[in-house]
């Protein structure tokens, strides 16, 4: 149950915390600051699973959150860049809210898949 946790306060950190503006309001536009956010996403998610769970899990489940959070994002980002420059904010923040819920869905079908069973 902790690792569950520990794998929503990575998130946390990850995709919030250390998201910083420049990251934020480019990764819709530049391929750089999207793959440097989920790096830093990917790595804080690995290291806060490294402790429950062998290395080969948390491999496999970190290129799988890699992968599918960079998907994800690379669309939604585009999706709010656009509602946000129209100024409709609350189809701004729905995208928002849909892309933490594909996140959180994505996250407990890996680690039911990857880190469950181990």
């Amino acid at each position: 149950m902790m690792s569950l946790y520990a794998m929503f306060v990575a998130h946390w950190l990850g995709d919030f915390v250390l998201q910083h503006r420049w990251l934020a309001e480019n990764k819709s536009k530049n391929i750089v600051a999207l793959l440097l956010h989920v790096s830093i996403y990917t790595l804080v998610l690995c290291l806060a699973m490294a402790q429950f769970f062998p290395l080969e899990a948390i491999l496999i489940f970190g290129l799988v959150n890699a992968a599918t959070h960079g998907s994800i994002d690379s669309i939604t980002s585009k999706i709010t860049n656009y509602f946000w420059k129209k100024q409709w904010i609350a189809c701004f923040w729905w995208t928002i809210g849909f892309d933490q819920m594909l996140h959180t869905c994505i996250l407990l079908l890996t680690y039911r898949t990857f880190l469950e069973k181990v």
